[in-house]
């Protein structure tokens, strides 16, 4: 711009190259400060920076410093307290013994409640089961149920740990857009918490809400970030990039393929050794330098050309101008150049500082973000029937169906003590209505209470319910109950209606099949479920 304003800062680190960070984010401190004396507001300035490190570093200080900032650093939401809790209460829910995800929840509560006495806090709920350790939330209003999470999806799950702990209470831009990111995820997925849990371990430095364009604050970015943006003030920090300077670069070079087995090529470390590689070496060398410089060059130009009115440049002193193989060497010839350089002066500026003209600021209507209403889904008191036989007044049609709504919840039934949790499950899902409880537990009870039957549903056998098991012969099974105890396998089979020898038959494949895996059959259990529970057994 014609009537635009350019300063550049030269700063001694010969020193101080340790704190380097903290000086250059000082001098981008005092230049913002400057800007605003001038007639500029904190939206007008943006702070280019090339690496991410050198961005956190601006930013820190500047909030440090009461100073407003808006990057994508500080809009990721791995920074919300809130999103980072959500995330150690799903890692608790898959692995409920991991001891440093359990203090960082604690820690969470001690400082959201104030706990007073931390050290009591954590001995008293660290090592306690996992039931016992949220057990210990209630004094804190916070009412959490491990056994009624296991029965959502995972969107559900995750909003009810959000409701739970009270993160919905006001409007959080970050939760919202975790909670979306989930909904996302689960709709494009299947696999679940531990699935969830790793596709965000690898997203999060990238995941950020979208911050309003209006807001008053200093920007802060990378020069990549930057292409194709306007800013009316720039800042430079940082100014100083060893325009040849690469970590671990390394060049393929061409082989003799007769003498190095048939290899073309090798990998190998760049260095100045290239050179003496010959003629190829040299040009590669030389082609390896000229793409450095083309790439270092660009970003520079990229950085020069994003203000609209006022750059401000802050850089270092460097007394060797031999090789000019740095910006801020390249700025120190520039000024010597045009015969401004001084060796006692260290700010250079052309223009006038003044904020000659001020926009005409825009009125901009924004809406609040509102907040989510989440509510408990058995509040809801909403059930679809899905079986037939409660949708059709026909007993027959009933009997079908209850024996095999049964089956299904007996899939869930591990040990005795999953009854009620399984027939809770049926009742949310919809297989079954507040009226059918009652006759469907007991119906239950009586078959895992049976005399025959009693002793393979306690937690002295491993239990695999309706697992599909992949034959010799490409055929795959599905045995209704296996129960494993020292290689001896019992096989269980749940039946509506009367006896049939075909149903003896499979279990006679089943027991035939797992005989070739390498187990005893100690017992062939056929259980026929109608008014009276009957138990056919077979060795």
């Amino acid at each position: 711009k014609e009537n635009g304003y350019v300063s550049l800062q030269f700063l001694d680190l010969k020193e101080s190259e340790d704190d380097k960070d903290t000086i250059y984010a000082k001098e981008t401190y005092e230049t913002i400060k400057k800007c605003l004396d001038n007639g500029y507001d904190l939206k007008d300035i943006c702070v280019l920076v090339r690496k991410k490190k050198e961005g956190i570093a601006v930013a820190n200080y500047l909030s440090e410093n009461g100073i407003k900032i808006m990057s994508s650093e500080t809009m990721l939401i791995d920074n919300s307290k809130s999103v980072k809790l959500i995330n150690n209460i799903l890692r608790l829910l898959v692995n409920p013994n991991h001891l440093e995800v359990r203090i960082n929840v604690l820690h969470y509560l001690a400082n959201t409640f104030n706990v007073e006495d931390k050290h009591t806090f954590f001995n008293q709920n660290l090592k306690l089961t996992i039931d016992a350790f949220f057990e210990g939330f209630k004094p804190f209003g916070i009412h959490f149920n491990t056994k009624e999470i296991a029965q959502l999806s995972l969107y559900d799950s995750v909003e009810s740990i959000a409701r739970q702990f009270n993160l919905l209470q006001t409007s959080d831009a970050f939760v919202q857009f975790y909670l979306d990111l989930v909904l996302e995820f689960s709709q494009k997925n299947i696999t679940g918490i531990s699935g969830f849990l790793d596709y965000y371990e690898n997203k999060k430095d990238s995941l950020s809400i979208v911050s309003p364009n209006n807001q008053n604050a200093v920007q802060i970015m990378t020069i990549h970030k930057s292409k194709g943006l306007e800013f009316s003030v720039v800042i430079f920090p940082f100014a100083d990039l060893e325009i040849y300077r690469e970590i671990d670069p390394q060049e393929w070079f061409p082989l003799d393929k007769k003498l190095f087995n048939g290899f073309s090529k090798t990998l190998i470390n760049f260095n100045s050794d290239f050179e003496n590689f010959g003629e190829i070496g040299q040009e590669i060398y030389a082609k390896h330098k000229a793409e450095q410089e083309l790439d270092n060059i660009n970003l520079l130009y990229v950085t020069l050309t994003r203000p609209v009115e006022q750059l401000h440049i802050i850089s270092k002193i460097d007394n060797n101008l031999n090789e000019l193989n740095s910006y801020s060497k390249l700025f120190q010839s520039y000024l010597q150049t045009e015969q401004q350089w001084s060796d006692s002066k260290t700010f250079y500026e052309f223009g006038n500082p003044k904020r000659e003209i001020i926009p005409n600021e825009k009125s901009v209507e924004t809406s609040p973000s509102k907040n989510i209403i989440s509510v408990n889904k058995k509040e809801h008191n909403i059930k679809i029937i899905t079986k037939a036989g409660y949708l059709w007044d026909t007993n027959q049609q009933y009997a079908i169906e209850k024996g095999n709504i049964i089956h299904d919840i007996m899939a869930d039934i591990r040990i005795k003590e999953d009854v009620d949790f399984a027939v809770s499950q049926a009742l949310d899902n919809g297989f079954i209505n507040n009226s059918q409880v009652e006759n469907i537990l007991k119906t239950i009870n009586k078959i895992i209470n049976h005399k025959d039957l009693k002793p393979f549903y306690n937690q002295d056998f491993n239990i695999y319910n309706e697992r599909d098991i992949l034959t010799s012969s490409g055929q795959v099974i599905r045995p209704d109950r296996l129960a494993l105890k020292d290689n001896h396998v019992t096989i269980i089979d749940y039946k509506t209606g009367l006896p049939n020898p075909k149903y003896e038959e499979q279990l006679d494949m089943y027991a035939n099949y797992l005989k070739e895996m390498g187990y005893i059959i100690s017992n062939k259990m056929l259980v026929y479920i109608n008014e009276s529970i009957i138990v056919s057994t077979f060795n």
